[in-house]
């Protein structure tokens, strides 16, 4: 179903302002994805996944072909299935493929019971999950398709898929030990009224292209003061999955930096007393 990790190119990082949830400009670094690298089409496409720390919050963006109020067809087992856009996996201080770090989720849309059609996870009591809300210790559904097959399958997902099958995309919150809360609105755009929109640096642009947006506090995260974190999106189906990893500075590192530019400022200016 899914394409190579191997033929998934990741163009770095790029700086932009945007305006956010809280209509503040927030300095975003953003990871792209490939193009044509999902299964099914523009529709099932995520062309980049970005994040922000501004004033005690984590900031995220996802730009994406797919359409979150869309009821899709039928998926292969046979049945009508309506396929979601996932939810906003976090990774604190540790890593998804290691299966290490503090896991959370961010609920992108409201869904309770079993989301999926696959037969493989048939039983697993699903909880309830509020769009926008944050769940500590999050177990997370891994697609309608589970079993994907195959070694590039195995080094993108991490492997280990709590429902016992290949495909470990962490797609839909399926379990939780806690909920946190109510974090922000989760806002949905379609872009340029579905007309035609980069999506690359290279100038690769696609039509119907949609972007969601919202915010975590670092506090209910436990980063407030510094800190790792690693963020991972996919559709319910898991044909396409995008992930970034960033990192909360310690205050005493702000502190230092700012220090040290006022320090410099400093000199600057006793050498131009000195001209004098």
């Amino acid at each position: 179903m899914k394409s190579s990790i191997f033929s998934k190119i990741l163009f770095g990082s790029l700086s932009f302002f945007a305006l956010t949830p809280s209509a503040s400009a927030v300095n975003y670094t953003t990871v792209y994805d490939s193009y044509n690298d999902a299964s099914g089409g523009n529709e099932w496409e995520l062309y980049s996944i970005a994040y922000g720390i501004e004033s005690g919050n984590l900031y995220f963006q996802l730009m994406t072909g797919f359409d979150y109020n869309s009821q899709i067809g039928n998926d292969s087992y046979g049945s009508n299935v309506s396929l979601r856009g996932g939810d906003l996996y976090i990774n604190v201080n540790g890593s998804h493929n290691a299966g290490t770090g503090s896991v959370f989720g961010l609920g992108l849309s409201n869904h309770s019971g079993d989301q999926t059609a696959d037969p493989n996870d048939n039983g697993y009591a699903w909880s309830s999950v509020s769009q926008g809300n944050l769940y500590r210790n999050a177990v997370f559904s891994t697609g309608t398709y589970e079993s994907y097959t195959g070694a590039d399958q195995l080094f993108e997902d991490g492997g280990l898929d709590p429902f016992g099958h290949e495909n470990n995309i962490p797609s839909l919150i399926a379990g939780y030990t806690a909920n946190l809360g109510f974090q922000a609105p989760i806002l949905f755009s379609l872009l340029n009224g579905g007309g035609s929109v980069q999506v690359n640096p290279d100038g690769t642009t696609r039509s119907n292209v949609y972007r969601i947006q919202g915010l975590i506090s670092l506090a209910a995260l436990g980063i407030i003061n510094g800190g790792s974190f690693e963020l991972w999106w996919s559709p319910e189906c898991g044909n396409d999955t995008l992930s970034v990893n960033g990192a909360v500075p310690e205050p005493a590192t702000l502190g230092l930096l700012t220090f040290g530019l006022m320090g410099l400022g400093g000199v600057t200016r006793r050498r131009k007393n000195a001209v004098k």
